[in-house]
C-alpha cells in the first residue's frame, strides 16, 4: 500500500497537505527528530551553524539535561557572539568576571550563578534567532518532552506509521489530506485504492477513538460517514458504495 522505497511507511502530513519523508533509517532524520525541527521553526542553516559550536538541537535529549535543552551552551554561544567575549567556553572565572563588568544586572559571581545566567541568556538568544518561544515553553514543561506530541496536538500534523495514522482530530480536512498525501502505492492504477479492501487505523487523539477503516471506504467516503460505519464495527459492501 505505501510505496515500495519506504517499506516502513513513516511520514509526516503537515498542515498544509506536504508528506515529509521521516523514516531514520533510511532519511536524515527520523519522525521525532522532524517535528522537534519544524516545532522549533529554526532554518536548516541557523541548526547547522549550533551544530558546529556545539549544540546540536536535532540530538536531543541531551544526556547532562535530559528535560529541556541545554540553554547553557547556548548561552556560551551567545557571549561570544553578541556580548563580545573573547575568552575560552567554559572559562568560568573569566566569563563571570567580563560579565560583572558588562552586564552587572546579571550578577554572576559564582559558578552556579554564572550557569544561571548563561542559561537565562542562551534561552533568549534562541529565541531571538527565530526560534518558537510556544514550543520551547511546551517543552520545558513537560516530564518526558516529545516533540511528536506537540506537532500532532499543537500544529495539526498527521503521523503515518506503514497502515497506521495518528492525527489530533480526523475531520474532512485530515481526511482530504490523507488520501491527497503523495506516498499512496497503486501500481500505475488511480482506481486500485478505490477497491481494495485492504485496513488502515486511524487514532484521533482528541477523542481517544481508534477507526478501522477499509481503504475502499477511505477513498469512497467523507470522513463523517467514515466514523459513523467504523464505530458501528462493519461498512458497507464496496459494490454498495
Amino acid at each position: 500500500m505505501i510505496l515500495a522505497d519506504n517499506p516502513s511507511g513513516e511520514w509526516w502530513i503537515d498542515a498544509g497537505g506536504t508528506a515529509i519523508f521521516a523514516h531514520g533509517d533510511v532519511a536524515d532524520l527520523g519522525h521525532e527528530q522532524v517535528a522537534f525541527s519544524q516545532a522549533l521553526g529554526l532554518g536548516e542553516e541557523v541548526l547547522d551553524e549550533l551544530s558546529s559550536r556545539g549544540m546540536d538541537l536535532l540530538k536531543y535529549p541531551d544526556p547532562v539535561n535530559p528535560n529541556g535543552f541545554d540553554f547553557e551552551t547556548l548561552g556560551w554561544i551567545w557571549l561570544h557572539d553578541v556580548a563580545g567575549y573573547q575568552g575560552g567556553m567554559g572559562d568560568a572565572k573569566d566569563a563571570a568576571d567580563f560579565l560583572r563588568a558588562q552586564y552587572p544586572e546579571l550578577d554572576a559571581r559564582t559558578p552556579t550563578e554564572l550557569a544561571a545566567a548563561l542559561s537565562a541568556q542562551g534561552r533568549e538568544y534562541l529565541i531571538s534567532l527565530g526560534a518558537n518561544a510556544d514550543f520551547i515553553d511546551w517543552f520545558e514543561a513537560q516530564r518526558h518532552p516529545d516533540a511528536r506530541l506537540y506537532a500532532l496536538d499543537n500544529l495539526g500534523w498527521i503521523r503515518v506509521k506503514g497502515d497506521d495514522f495518528e492525527t489530533w482530530v480526523f475531520d474532512e480536512d485530515a481526511h482530504r489530506r490523507i488520501v491527497d498525501a503523495e506516498f499512496w502505492e497503486h501500481e500505475d492504477d488511480p482506481e486500485a485504492l478505490e477497491i481494495s479492501t485492504e485496513e488502515v487505523a486511524i487514532e484521533e487523539r482528541s477523542t481517544g477513538e481508534l477507526y478501522y477503516v477499509p481503504l475502499y471506504a477511505l477513498f469512497r467516503l467523507d470522513a463523517p460517514r467514515i466514523k459513523f460505519y467504523a464505530r458501528r464495527g462493519s461498512f458497507p459492501e464496496l459494490e454498495d458504495l
